[in-house]
Formats: structure tokens, sequence, C-alpha cells
């Protein structure tokens, strides 16, 4: 965004950006073939759900569940009544019982998915 807003003022001034400053921040050059090295081999599971609930019990579960993973995301999927939706749920976490877990004392999770976040590529 900090790019987009300098070329728009560089652009107004009639002037041209410094890239430069950019280079020390993280993921600037994302192109970079050796970028993976430096990211951190991530364990535990992926739980995804969709599950039936009202705007105060998606805030509630999605606060839960970033205290209790990471990665997480909480979609509209479609509006079920008039302060009813159904959200597909997507969570990282070390075990997945207690997420589900979790989302069942919110509402009744359908379509779970678990699946390993250890890939070995060797």
């Amino acid at each position: 965004m900090l790019i987009i807003i300098d070329e728009l003022c560089a652009a107004i001034r009639n002037d041209v950006t410094d890239f430069e400053s950019y280079e020390s921040f993280h993921g600037y050059r994302v192109q970079d073939p050796h970028v993976h090295l430096n990211r951190e081999t991530e364990s535990g599971v992926e739980v995804m759900c969709t599950v039936s609930l009202d705007a105060l019990g998606a805030a509630t579960l999605r606060g839960q569940l970033d205290a209790m993973g990471n990665s997480v995301i909480m979609s509209p999927v479609n509006q079920l009544e008039e302060d009813t939706y159904r959200w597909r749920v997507h969570v990282h976490v070390p075990e997945a019982e207690p997420a589900i877990e979790l989302i069942g004392k919110y509402g009744d999770p359908v379509n779970v998915s678990v699946t390993d976040l250890c890939t070995n590529d060797d």
C-alpha cells in the first residue's frame, strides 16, 4: 500500500519514486527464489468446516480461534435467516480436536476436514 501511495504522490509531483528505501521491508523481494529458506516449517493441522452462526457468535468464535491457533479465516457463505449466516471456518492448530470442540460450542460444524500441515518435501 505504501508503494502505491508513493507512486501516486510521485505522479502528482511529476517525480520518480526511490524504490531503494523499500529494500529492507520484509517480503519486498518475494520473487527472490530463496525466500522460502527463511520460512519456518509449520506443524499441526488445518481445520476447515462450515457452521451457522449469528454475527456475535462468529466474532466470539473468531477471537477464541485466534487465541488457539493461527491463519484464522472466517468467511460468510450465505445468509440463512435475518441474523444468521453460514460461515466457512479455517484455522491452523496443533491438534484438531480442541478446535472442533470449540466450534461445536457455537454451532454444529459440517463438512469438517482436517489436513496435516507437516509435509515432507525431501
